[in-house]
């Protein structure tokens, strides 16, 4: 089961001074900060930096920072970096983002002399860290119990006329593209006259002989309530195609009726497009 919790973000930029002709690699930056919490026996943290420049990934433009200001005669070079500092106590995150805030501050010297010292062990020498807190972000966690009911509540308030939708009974109110062959899921009506007999299909289309032809499979015939509401447990087949389709509940005319979004059957599930956390 995937568990979305609640992190904290903080990002900061940093320029540690070296020797002429030095620079410091993002990985023993990284590997610097990620000693000092474990020796501090600060858990719930993750650390990754780089360098600053344009990013590859979305070709941004992204200054580096120009020499440092705390660079002297002894340590007259300085790398542009970013850090960002993954933690899943707001306590902690909130310590780091007022130290990098602070660099006068005991936390921020003591970290510092950490690094200095760490780097020295692999032949790399630092004169500052010159590090600069950049944003902090709060990504909440939304998938708590609490959270799915409520966002299920005022989901099924917002429903229109004649809705059908398709529930993850995990992760009830949220919106769904993909459902898995030999997965089950509910099938939720509202808001139809009360009292009808409708029937729900699958609706998809397959080649044949170069041409698309839609394909209907029945899934299961039900009664609206008194409200026009109904649900159903829908299990997937487990030799369902794969392909994109869509659900249909209509009554027996044809006239009423209502239609899910298009979703995609794939073989195994795969996580959602919503959220803190990006499909993969």
């Amino acid at each position: 089961e995937v568990e979305y919790d609640a992190w904290h973000v903080v990002m900061a930029t940093f320029n540690p001074t070296t020797p002429a002709g030095e620079s410091v690699a993002p990985e023993d930056f990284r590997d610097a900060f990620r000693s000092y919490f474990l020796a501090n026996k600060t858990t719930g943290v993750s650390v990754s930096a780089f360098l600053d420049q344009p990013d590859e990934l979305f070709k941004e433009s992204i200054p580096a920072r120009a020499l440092s200001a705390l660079a002297d005669d002894k340590f007259p070079a300085s790398t542009p970096l970013r850090a960002v500092f993954l933690f899943n106590d707001d306590g902690k995150a909130e310590a780091v983002a007022s130290a990098l805030q602070d660099t006068t501050s005991s936390w921020y010297e003591d970290m510092e002399l950490y690094v200095q010292d760490f780097l020295s062990l692999d032949g790399v020498q630092i004169g500052a860290m010159d590090g600069e807190l950049e944003k902090v972000l709060y990504v909440p966690a939304y998938n708590t119990p609490e959270w799915s009911k409520a966002f299920a509540k005022e989901a099924d308030a917002a429903a229109g006329t004649n809705s059908i939708r398709l529930i993850d009974g995990e992760h009830a109110g949220l919106p769904m593209s993909h459902v898995a062959a030999g997965q089950t899921y509910t099938v939720l009506l509202s808001k139809f006259p009360k009292n009808l007999d409708m029937t729900v299909q699958l609706i998809g289309s397959q080649e044949l002989n170069g041409k698309n032809k839609q394909t209907m499979s029945p899934i299961s015939s039900i009664k609206t309530d008194k409200d026009g509401s109904a649900s159903i447990t829908w299990k997937v087949p487990a030799d369902q195609p794969l392909g994109d389709y869509y659900l249909k509940a209509n009554d027996k005319t044809g006239l009423i009726f209502g239609m899910t979004p298009s979703l995609e059957v794939t073989a195994a599930p795969k996580r959602r497009l919503w959220g803190p956390h990006m499909e993969l």
